[in-house]
Formats: C-alpha cells, sequence, structure tokens
C-alpha cells in the first residue's frame, strides 16, 4: 500500500493514500486503521462469512457494467456479477455466459 508517494514512474495506474486525501498521512496511523478494520473482518468472518461476500459485492468496481478485461490472455467485454463465496469473480461476457475467474 503505498501512502505518501507521488510519484509512480512508468506506472500510469499506481497511486497513493496521498493522492487520494492530499495530505501526508502517518504511517502508524495507517497501519492502526488497516489493522482495526482487518480484526473487524476478521470477526465477521468467524460469525458468518457471507456476510463479509455481501459486504464486498457492495463495493465492486464497475459491478452491472460491461468493462473492457483481458482474462487469460484473452481480451473482450465483460459484465462483473459479483463474488462467488470463494472469492472468485463472477463474470458475464456479451453472449452472457457466466464464469469465474481468479
Amino acid at each position: 500500500m503505498n501512502v505518501n508517494q507521488t510519484s509512480f514512474d512508468g506506472l500510469e495506474h499506481a497511486s497513493s493514500l496521498f493522492n487520494f486525501t492530499n495530505s501526508e498521512l502517518e504511517i502508524e496511523y495507517v497501519l492502526e486503521l488497516l489493522i482495526t478494520n482487518m480484526n473487524a473482518f476478521h470477526g465477521l468472518i468467524s460469525v458468518d462469512p457471507a456476510l463479509l461476500i455481501e459486504l464486498f459485492k457492495g463495493h465492486l468496481y464497475a459491478r452491472h457494467t460491461w468493462v473492457d478485461l483481458e482474462l487469460n490472455g484473452q481480451k473482450g467485454e465483460f459484465r462483473i456479477l459479483g463474488i462467488e463465496e470463494d472469492g472468485r469473480l463472477k463474470i458475464e461476457d456479451r453472449a452472457f455466459r457466466t464464469s469465474s475467474v481468479h
């Protein structure tokens, strides 16, 4: 995780928390937040793993939107449908065939 980095030579899609917040953050504070959130997720998993899957489904990038992706070396247009219980991404192609990918 990039926290305060501002330069990403040759990495056009890289970013950092600084780029999102426009503020330099204390590394210890970020680590504390990360640990707190990881503990909360662990609590969800121990109570009911399906709760965590539902939480992630609500935050999926481009869910139910057609996007250009490259999967297993093949480029195509896919719609992201959700997440399987084992964590695989569930997608659909333009022929409405569904599959799951890691």
